[in-house]
């Protein structure tokens, strides 16, 4: 952290905290009992955290130890109703911990209690922090990172690097000026000429889990949405492909998909042929035979053993010598099994529909709940064992579309 920060006095800082966390009418901030530095209640005066502060940085579990042995020492956990949670911060990062995983430790017998809560050499600081650290270990911990800047000194940096706690690592967040890729996909020529999907893509991060998505039916609730025709579509599959082959997660899920600066992408073929065989057979891909005419089947009737024709062949001919990776063709042959079983198990099921995408499948086998939501498996075990190779046939694609999002700086690291 730059070091002007240091200069915010700690009253200042622990009412900063208070306000940018817990700064509503539902939460309320008191000063010390019995030394612990930091007490948030609610409205009936019932105690929600016990934190332990620090003026400067300083070790996360060591924190931890301090307040347990403060809270030990007044007996604080017996004259009072203790919190959910207790939580260390300093001017780098804030972390909670769930009381009910260390209050066994209040509890130990013949223990010393009377001992000066911050004498990190005592015998007692040390057997707590053994205890803590396990805690830690068993992921009972959660961590928020944070940082100060006292703007008076200095313009806000361009990027910002801060430590990961969990997993002694750092992360680089960066202040981009730059336009996102709602910019970049828009920049195409986009009309409902030949429409064959849409591409549904209201944001440009990973917090809304379930966009972006591709449906046969224009959405009524969603503004943004991308016409997918011949002309469009490796756009489209780009945009999709970038946005959907990294897992979100609490450490990425600010990061911001950018107008790629790198115009090595619009070369990469085997890129562009890696981007349409992971949005054919990506979950995200809604469209259904229900919805309308199917124009996104990449095999013909021969090929997966269909009984009839299929309404469009526009996808099969429109992979037709098209130059695959090995992770693609992977992909792509894993799907053609699970097709071929599909077509062999639908004799006889009158509203199995020939014409079926992935997410038709899927519902075939796997079926409803009574809520009307996809069931998560299938009773039909070969099913289950072809949808497990497809996932892991895909999972290994998206590795090698994810290289290339950072390398044409889609994203930034």
């Amino acid at each position: 952290m730059p070091k002007n920060s240091q200069k915010v006095g700690e009253a200042n800082f622990k009412a900063a905290v208070f306000q940018e966390y817990f700064g509503t009418k539902k939460f309320a901030f008191m000063q010390e009992i019995d030394h612990i530095d930091f007490i948030i209640t609610d409205n009936t005066d019932r105690h929600l955290i016990w934190a332990e502060t620090k003026k400067n940085t300083a070790d996360t579990v060591e924190m931890f130890v301090q307040l347990i042995l403060t809270i030990g020492k007044a007996w604080t956990f017996d004259r009072y109703n203790p919190p959910p949670f207790l939580c260390v911060f300093d001017y780098k990062k804030i972390a909670f911990l769930q009381y009910n995983a260390i209050h066994d430790i209040f509890y130990q017998n013949d223990f010393n209690w009377n001992i000066t809560p911050s004498d990190h050499k005592s015998k007692e600081f040390q057997q707590i922090k053994e205890i803590v650290e396990k805690t830690v270990e068993d992921k009972k911990m959660s961590f928020i990172s944070f940082t100060i800047w006292d703007l008076s000194h200095g313009p806000f940096p361009k990027e910002i690097i801060v430590d990961i706690p969990e997993t002694t690592g750092q992360k680089k967040y960066f202040v981009d000026n730059n336009k996102s890729i709602n910019h970049w996909i828009c920049s195409f020529e986009n009309t409902n000429t030949d429409c064959i999907g849409f591409l549904i893509c209201e944001t440009s991060d990973f917090q809304k889990v379930h966009q972006p998505y591709l449906t046969l039916e224009s959405s009524k609730r969603e503004s943004r949405q991308f016409f997918c025709n011949e002309k469009s579509l490796i756009s489209a599959c780009i945009y999709f492909s970038v946005r959907l082959c990294i897992e979100p997660s609490w450490l990425n899920d600010r990061d911001q998909f950018l107008f790629p600066s790198n115009d090595g992408y619009k070369k990469d073929i085997i890129f562009h042929n890696n981007c349409l065989i992971f949005t054919l057979f990506h979950g995200q891909n809604r469209r259904s035979s229900k919805n309308g005419k199917n124009h996104w089947i990449p095999f013909t009737a021969e090929e997966v053993g269909a009984k009839n024709n299929f309404n469009s062949d526009f996808m099969s001919g429109f992979l037709k010598d098209k130059k695959l990776s090995k992770e693609a063709k992977n992909t792509f042959n894993a799907d053609k099994e699970l097709w071929k079983y599909y077509h062999a198990k639908i004799e006889g099921h009158q509203n199995a529909p020939i014409d079926a995408s992935l997410y038709d499948i899927r519902e075939f086998f796997q079926g409803r709940s009574e809520s009307g939501t996809m069931k998560q498996k299938s009773s039909d075990e070969k099913y289950n064992a072809l949808i497990k190779a497809l996932r892991q046939n895909q999972s290994i694609l998206a590795e090698k579309i994810k290289t290339k999002a950072y390398e044409y700086r889609f994203l930034v690291e």
